[in-house]
């Protein structure tokens, strides 16, 4: 926060004083992410977090959070491999998606639109409440983002073209821009066939330029595609299938069932058992 532009600090005090009212948790770092989404602009960017709060009570996310994971929710997994795989070499926690590897149908077998809605909004206040601030403990410095991996490796025609999947994507992005905007540091979309430029021509315009300027596109290339994230990851906390050297071989379903990262770690565990997550937050935004 300290090291924001004059004026984005300026836009922060108003913001802050226009929301005096709400709830610890909107601290700092949450209300600069809404003022960036918002150009710095006061107005629109309390009425986004205004309506964020409202759309948080109206689905109870906290009970959501503290509830546990969905019943089904390695059943979503196994059709749709995807989780958290450590952290880039910034300290920021990697996110991986085989995208190219959904089973749509068996998706939807095991749950339903909304309740994957409910899924993935748990996975981001998880992100915010424990695998940003964990990471900001281990790192010693302020974390707010995270660095995207999405492996294309198997997309196919009928992926791209179905209707259910345009619809989920659709309702997952405008979820995301709403109440978790500016949490992503870096995409880098890997192994992208020829029919991913369909995908693309459908999803760049459902996202602001602000995303798509922090987003990488590489092709089928094992060596570019290697080279370009052990750059950003250090091999030892890289799956084996995107290049690096790791397996997880000792946890069943391998890297992307492991969830290894800081937020596993006993030590940093206990300092968040002590402080607010938000405080913790505060404080390495504040350098303190």
């Amino acid at each position: 926060v300290s090291q924001q532009s004059p004026e984005l600090q300026a836009a922060l005090k108003e913001l802050r004083a226009e929301l005096a009212d709400l709830p610890p948790h909107f601290n700092g770092v949450l209300l600069l992410r809404f003022l960036r989404a918002h150009q710095g602009e006061v107005a629109p960017a309390a009425a986004a977090v205004r309506a964020h709060l409202a759309w948080a009570l109206a689905r109870d996310i906290d009970t959501l959070v503290n509830a546990g994971p969905l019943p089904e929710a390695a059943a979503i997994r196994q059709a749709y491999p995807h989780g958290y795989h450590g952290v880039d070499r910034l300290g920021r926690p990697v996110y991986i998606e085989r995208l190219g590897l959904l089973d749509l149908r068996q998706l939807l077998q095991v749950t339903t639109h909304q309740r994957m809605l409910r899924y993935f909004t748990r996975e981001a206040e998880l992100m915010l409440r424990e695998r940003f601030p964990s990471c900001s403990v281990k790192a010693g410095t302020l974390v707010h983002r995270s660095f995207n991996i999405l492996d294309l490796t198997g997309l196919s025609v009928s992926s791209v073209t179905n209707a259910q999947a345009r619809e989920f994507i659709t309702a997952v992005i405008e979820l995301q821009s709403a109440n978790y905007p500016e949490t992503m540091g870096c995409t880098v979309i890997v192994n992208a066939p020829r029919i991913f430029s369909l995908a693309w021509r459908f999803v760049k315009p459902l996202l602001d330029t602000r995303t798509t300027a922090k987003m990488e596109i590489i092709g089928p290339d094992p060596g570019r595609v290697r080279a370009r994230l052990l750059e950003s990851v250090d091999a030892a906390q890289l799956p084996l299938f995107l290049g690096g050297t790791c397996t997880c071989s000792q946890v069943p379903g391998g890297c992307l069932s492991s969830d290894p990262g800081p937020w596993r770690d006993p030590e940093v565990r206990a300092v968040l058992a002590r402080v607010p997550y938000y405080e913790v937050m505060d404080r390495f935004a504040e350098g303190k």
